[in-house]
């Protein structure tokens, strides 16, 4: 009996010892996921700041005096006499600008009205003597008797005769003279370059005097700088209603203007309100047009916003480098830099892309 349970006994140690081999292997768990951050991926943050926002257009305009005069040299290969203006002088009608060198020019006009008044006088000395004798002949023929008449008008005749031909000389003489003397004086007021409107000397020739001169070469430009203005035409003239004010940037200055008229042909009128004598025809100004403006905002970039449905949000990095999400509230956006109105503060960072 004791036998039996003691082979009970060995049988029973025997299963339960092996029966842990003799059962399928228990499946291990995985291990729980870790979160880090994601190296393969870089970004480039920007900073949250205050800015001056702006949205603006920048408009094309070009100056033109509303009335201008250019003077031109007449004449090539003269020296300059005497130039008597400079540059910003302010002149009248018919002031003398430039005289070129006369050469021989007064001396010939003096010779030529010295050969004038002598033809001049020849004529009137041959008029009156012939009146003189004209008189003296009539007199002799009414005195004469009757056969000695017809002798008497036969020298009539030829006085009369000799009379024409002298005065047609004469005449020709004078003339001549006269071609002379209007060919001369031309000349000489070619010579001489007068002001043809009221104006300001906005652009004077470089030569100086003793230098030759090249015919057509510019002279002078007069300005009436009084109602100067820069054209802003095409589409772009809406912008500016009469009385409006701007600041023109043209070269490295600024001119203050004020709209002074537009027209159907979709051109706007820019006044100086000052002259400016630094300017010539044709130069190019620019306006800056702002439409909308904010200063002293919290801005980010543009690119950084992106829209989930109709509200704009921002993405951010935690301190794990971990990407999640901002909702913001958005005002100007300028297409580089756009207002934040609420979300965020001054130095947080948003990735920018």
């Amino acid at each position: 009996m004791k036998k039996q349970l003691y082979c009970a006994a060995l049988a029973a140690l025997f299963f339960f010892t092996s029966g842990c081999a003799l059962l399928p292997k228990e499946e291990e768990l995985p291990a729980p996921p870790m979160v880090s951050a994601d190296t393969t991926q870089s970004y480039t943050l920007a900073t949250v700041s205050y800015q001056d926002l702006e949205i603006s257009k920048r408009v094309r305009a070009s100056y033109q005096p509303t009335g201008s005069e250019t003077i031109r040299f007449p004449l090539g290969g003269v020296a300059i006499d005497t130039i008597y203006v400079k540059k910003g002088d302010t002149v009248q009608a018919g002031d003398l600008l430039l005289s070129l060198d006369m050469g021989t020019l007064l001396s010939d006009i003096e010779d030529a009205n010295y050969d004038l008044r002598q033809a001049e006088l020849n004529l009137r000395a041959l008029e009156e003597n012939y009146e003189l004798d004209l008189k003296e002949i009539d007199l002799r023929i009414q005195a004469a008797e009757e056969g000695n008449k017809p002798a008497l008008e036969s020298e009539k005749n030829v006085l009369t005769q000799n009379y024409e031909r002298q005065k047609e000389s004469y005449e020709n003489d004078r003339y001549v003279a006269s071609l002379s003397l209007n060919e001369l004086t031309a000349q000489k007021e070619s010579r001489l370059i007068y002001a043809g409107i009221d104006g300001t000397v906005s652009t004077l020739t470089s030569l100086k005097e003793g230098d030759l001169t090249t015919r057509g070469d510019i002279f002078v430009i007069l300005s009436d700088l009084s109602s100067s203005v820069f054209l802003v035409e095409g589409e772009d003239s809406v912008y500016f209603p009469v009385g409006s004010e701007v600041v023109l940037d043209a070269g490295s200055k600024q001119y203050a203007a004020v709209s002074v008229a537009t027209d159907k042909e979709n051109t706007a009128y820019l006044s100086l309100v000052d002259p400016a004598l630094d300017l010539e025809e044709g130069d190019v100004g620019q306006v800056t047009v702002v439409f909308d403006s904010r200063e002293h905002v919290l801005a980010i970039p543009s690119e950084a916003v992106r829209m989930a449905g109709e509200q704009p949000v921002v993405y951010q990095l935690d301190e794990d480098g971990i990407k999640y999400v901002t909702e913001i509230e958005t005002g100007l956006d300028t297409g580089v830099f756009v207002e934040v109105i609420s979300g965020l503060k001054e130095g947080d960072e948003v990735i920018a892309k």
